[in-house]
């Protein structure tokens, strides 16, 4: 009996522990305002963008499905049930957002004030490294442009493995230097 591997094109099938990092980002997000505290629209425009897409689709996509499922007056109109392709990107990222800052409120991670804003209260429990939650996206700032510099000096790393004459052109000289600045970046403390 053949099995064909599952392909899922948009994101992660992996199973956390814990807090996902989602949760914590929203966290840390809340910590590092303060009593000023962030709207769900603040949140939603801060965390959203870092929701998987695949995730926020395959849970919106089963939510959706299960209110066609209970509800007649949406098959009695015979509206088509949804499908992948009928589910938008962003609303299933607010929806996640907003599953997650419910399930942070009964746990007592976040608070919601008298003016509809959020406050961080209790830390979430995380099993993994705090640092791994890149709240400013210097980390991957870094990352991406440390893999461009290297693209640009593969050839010439090659050309230094065939000959110890090779030298450096101009475009592979900056990248060396701009590789040398981002990795002093990443150890500076």
């Amino acid at each position: 009996m053949s099995t064909k591997p599952r392909i899922d094109l948009e994101g992660a099938d992996r199973i956390t522990v814990g807090t996902s990092d989602t949760t914590m980002r929203i966290w840390l997000l809340l910590d590092r305002v303060g009593e000023e505290g962030l709207s769900r629209a603040d949140i939603e425009h801060l965390a959203g963008p870092h929701v998987n897409a695949g995730y926020a689709r395959r849970r919106y996509l089963a939510k959706r499905k299960l209110n066609v499922k209970g509800n007649s007056e949406y098959r009695a109109r015979r509206y088509s049930a949804p499908t992948w392709e009928t589910t938008e990107l962003e609303p299933a990222r607010r929806f996640v957002i907003g599953q997650i800052l419910g399930g942070m409120k009964r746990r007592g991670s976040v608070v919601l004030g008298q003016d509809g804003r959020y406050r961080a209260a209790r830390q979430p429990v995380f099993q993994r490294d705090i640092s791994i939650i890149d709240l400013d996206g210097d980390r991957t700032r870094i990352h991406m442009n440390t893999a461009h510099a290297l693209r640009i000096l593969e050839p010439a790393a090659t050309r230094f493995r065939e000959s110890t004459r090779a030298q450096l052109n101009g475009r592979e000289r900056e990248a060396f230097l701009k590789l040398l600045e981002l990795t002093k970046e990443l150890l500076r403390p």
